[in-house]
């Protein structure tokens, strides 16, 4: 039996969004269902597919969430630790 996982958001798309990403988590990629996601969000299956209409949606959905995130984490950095760094050049590589 599959655990339910507490969500911490309020926005139901982010819910269901945080159960995708833990189920691809704790069971890997392979078992990322809609029904999976469901039963970790604790949501019914019509209710992701109203949000998510296909796995595909799903999967862009997590990649755009990611995305986001790390955006956040960026924005969160000091600019002053991270200015000194620089791309490698071609005489350098």
């Amino acid at each position: 039996m599959q655990k339910r996982y507490q969500m911490r958001s309020n926005n139901k798309k982010d819910q269901i969004l945080q159960a995708a990403l833990k189920v691809v988590e704790e069971n890997g990629a392979n078992h990322l269902t809609i029904d999976a996601v469901a039963a970790f969000a604790n949501f019914s299956k019509g209710g992701v597919l109203y949000h998510f209409p296909t796995k595909k949606a799903l999967l862009s959905g997590m990649v755009e969430h990611l995305i986001l995130a790390n955006e956040k984490r960026m924005d969160a950095l000091d600019p002053v630790s991270y200015t000194h760094l620089t791309l490698p050049t071609n005489r350098e590589v």
